[in-house]
């Protein structure tokens, strides 16, 4: 390294903390939503939850709308959004308790869905485009499940076999 290099400073750190920031902001904007839904809770309960001015939580996400989608992003990154292919080997109900189960470890994870996913079926709500492309996803995903067992047979001990691998 030369002493050039050496005295510059590391572009690395203020976007480390910057990350490190936008991280714990989603974290309290996710427990604020889940206890008093985005309707609720204000950007000044997040921010008190972070310790900082609503003026600079407004740096990281300039408005409500804008931190309600990233921590229902943040939510989806964790548990799955519905795009995720199914394991050919899983069968569909031990899929679904799986997920739920994963989705039980998480604090907060599901009432926080339950109460953005409720709210957002009232008008102008900024989370509503969201639940409507997530639930046509999944619609998507059990139509090509359902459909996969019906071709195996149909019955609803087929809904625990795992799939017939066709080669």
């Amino acid at each position: 390294m030369t002493t050039n290099e050496a005295s510059r400073p590391s572009r690395r750190g203020p976007y480390a903390k910057s990350a490190e920031r936008r991280s714990a902001i989603l974290g309290a904007a996710h427990a604020v939503f889940a206890a008093r839904g985005y309707r609720g809770g204000s950007l000044q309960d997040v921010a008190d939850r972070v310790g900082m001015s609503q003026t600079s939580l407004l740096h990281y996400f300039p408005s409500k709308s804008d931190l309600l989608l990233a921590v229902l992003n943040w939510r989806d990154s964790h548990t799955g959004d519905g795009t995720t292919p199914p394991d050919p080997e899983e069968a569909l109900v031990d899929a679904v308790i799986r997920q739920a189960r994963f989705n039980e470890e998480i604090p907060g994870v599901i009432e926080l869905y339950t109460v953005l996913c409720a709210e957002s079926v009232t008008d102008r709500h900024p989370g509503r485009e969201f639940f409507t492309e997530r639930f046509e996803r999944l619609r998507r995903s059990y139509a090509r499940r359902f459909t996969q067992l019906a071709n195996e047979g149909g019955s609803a001990t087929a809904l625990n076999r795992k799939p017939r691998r066709h080669h």
